[in-house]
């Protein structure tokens, strides 16, 4: 699914149009009852649009009111809205989240099955699956509802332990449900010829979570008291450091900060973390390559597998899995894979 937005300035206010197109299996195309939107379509919202952001198979609207609506596949909790249960387990009608009742929205993220926003206050959200804790969060649990992520937020660390606490009781009370949907699901899958490919990687993710857990556990039952500074606000954004933008893959996230530092939390194994090693974590960490190198970064984008950033002297960075070659096979690299100044040479 994809979207467009042309914005145009009268002498009194700012207009603003979107477009979308597209798969709609899920209704993430906001109200097309279209399954492939081939051409763009205008999107219609009594809202009010401030800003558009699309997932794999779900989409949010932040409104002017800068409160936050979402529609598309709600299999893993994407949408944030656990006391509701759709017919094929999705909507095309906006929901409004909730938890987030009260927040004013001024950013927000999609990934292929998990979700994130940002307030104007710099509070990060995060919420939905959470198989290589793209969430992160900690833990590698799947999360229904908008959860404080306690090292990158303002809030105290009481208050956003008790979020966290409420969103995982709220996962195991849906368990026995949520393993029912993902069998639905897979089977509706099936039955769309047009869309397999496309949808492939989200059949495989109950199988692939089911195998991941049980490496997981024994991980869990080793916290030290190191593991414990990794949740200490103090110990991954300075005092003044907030984040301002944050960007998406498949099974990863990044985070950009007013002190132009990234930090990602993730899948590993196709190093689209940036770090030196290929390790899985489930909280976010600072890409030491920037740090190190004094790059001041301006811009995150994420891929399926891949990250990219702009640097504030225009230096375009790319890694993870990625092929800028005739190869259809991709090349994986650690950090650095390619840079403008590259293509200059």
């Amino acid at each position: 699914m994809k979207y467009n937005a042309n914005d145009t300035l009268s002498s009194d206010e700012r207009t603003v149009t979107c477009s979308v197109w597209g798969l709609n299996d899920c209704g993430q195309l906001l109200g097309s009852s279209e399954r492939i939107v081939r051409r763009p379509i205008s999107l219609q919202s009594s809202k009010g649009i401030f800003g558009l952001v699309a997932g794999d198979f779900h989409t949010f609207l932040i409104s002017d009111q800068l409160r936050l609506f979402t529609a598309g596949l709600n299999i893993y909790g994407q949408l944030g809205v656990p006391a509701k249960v759709f017919k094929d387990h999705s909507t095309a009608e906006l929901q409004d989240v909730p938890s987030l009742a009260g927040q004013s929205i001024e950013a927000a993220a999609c990934g292929s099955c998990h979700s994130f926003a940002l307030t104007t206050e710099g509070g990060v959200y995060s919420w939905g699956l959470n198989l290589k804790g793209q969430l992160g969060l900690g833990h590698f649990e799947d999360v229904q509802e908008p959860t404080l992520v306690i090292p990158l937020s303002s809030k105290s660390t009481e208050a956003a332990k008790k979020t966290i606490t409420g969103g995982l009781k709220t996962q195991r009370q849906m368990t026995r449900n949520g393993s029912l949907l993902r069998k639905g699901t897979t089977q509706q899958i099936k039955e769309s010829d047009e869309s397999n490919n496309i949808l492939m990687s989200q059949r495989s993710l109950s199988s692939e979570k089911q195998n991941f857990s049980h490496s997981m556990e024994s991980k869990k039952s080793l916290k030290t008291e190191a593991d414990a500074s990794d949740t200490d606000p103090s110990s991954i954004l300075s005092l003044r450091e907030k984040v301002v933008e944050i960007a998406c893959g498949s099974l990863h996230t990044l985070l950009r900060t007013n002190s132009r530092r990234v930090l990602s939390s993730g899948f590993g194994g196709l190093h689209a973390l940036g770090h030196k090693d290929s390790e899985t974590i489930s909280t976010f960490k600072p890409i030491s390559y920037f740090t190190e190198h004094n790059v001041a970064v301006v811009k995150i984008a994420c891929g399926a597998n891949s990250s990219a950033c702009i640097a504030q002297e225009g230096t375009t960075y790319i890694w993870g899995a990625v092929s800028y070659s005739a190869s259809d096979s991709p090349t994986f690299y650690t950090c650095l894979l390619y840079t403008s100044d590259a293509a200059d040479e």
